[in-house]
């Protein structure tokens, strides 16, 4: 069974393209039963095989995408101890809040912003504009998000200069 199974991975891992199996006909094997029987036979592995190559991709794909997506939460998870030590606020409106203004999917997009901490917690900051967002399209939330990210990465604006004295005579 390991050595089968082993066989099958490494097909799945280098695929070949594969015809179209054809079910045999005893015209095929003119006319005699044993051979067609056989055949048949074969032909019902080949279909076993068929479909078990096609769940282990599926089984592997499945694999991972959990490893991306495990990958891309631990990530999230050190960006935002990372950012909860210089905003302690943070843990308490966005880890331990019971209601957050964002989708599931804006939850991913999160995950893989570089600031997604930071959003977050802009989000729940700005609650009506968050549920406005919220409200958009998949895509047009995605564009929101990304200006949102782009205004909290860009550095505040250079503090104003000092009047200048006049250095007229009294």
């Amino acid at each position: 069974e390991r050595r089968q199974r082993q066989a099958l991975e490494q097909r799945v891992a280098k695929p070949e393209p594969v015809a179209p199996v054809k079910p045999p006909t005893l015209e095929d094997h003119g006319f005699d039963e044993g051979k067609y029987e056989a055949a048949r036979a074969e032909y019902q592995e080949r279909l076993i095989e068929q479909k078990t190559a096609a769940n282990v991709t599926k089984a592997l794909a499945e694999r991972d995408a959990e490893q991306q997506k495990q990958a891309r939460l631990t990530t999230f998870n050190q960006r935002s101890t990372e950012f909860a030590k210089s905003k302690p606020e943070y843990v308490e409106k966005v880890l331990q809040a019971e209601y957050l203004p964002i989708t599931a999917e804006a939850q991913e997009l999160l995950q893989d912003m570089e600031l997604g901490p930071q959003v977050a917690l802009w989000l729940v900051d700005n609650q009506e504009k968050a549920l406005a967002i919220m409200r958009m399209p998949e895509r047009m939330q995605a564009l929101e998000l990304g200006r949102i990210e782009a205004k909290l990465a860009a550095p505040p604006p250079p503090p104003p200069p000092p009047p200048q004295i006049s250095k007229a005579p009294p």
